[in-house]
């Protein structure tokens, strides 16, 4: 049986705090069943590159979010690893 996986990250552009910035979400992706998970992290809307589902690089705060998202992305892709069955 085939598994499709994919993994996402996205803001939510409609609940900006008072700071003005979005809430960074992660979605996964089993089999077409969808889970929405926070990662605990805000951003400014305009330094969200929404086509890469990344920051914008231009400043360090953008490149240590990027560098946090890939360490998520690592340890989900790990775990999705893991849990597959070797036949």
């Amino acid at each position: 049986e085939r598994v499709t996986f994919s993994l996402l990250f996205y803001i939510r552009r409609i609940k900006l705090n008072r700071h003005g910035e979005a809430p960074i979400l992660m979605r996964i992706t089993v089999n077409g069943v969808r889970a929405d998970v926070s990662i605990k992290k805000t951003i400014l809307p305009q330094l969200w590159d929404v086509d890469k589902g990344r920051a914008v690089t231009k400043k360090r705060e953008g490149k240590e979010l990027n560098l946090y998202l890939d360490v998520i992305n690592g340890s989900i892709l790990k775990i999705q690893r893991d849990s597959e069955i070797v036949v």
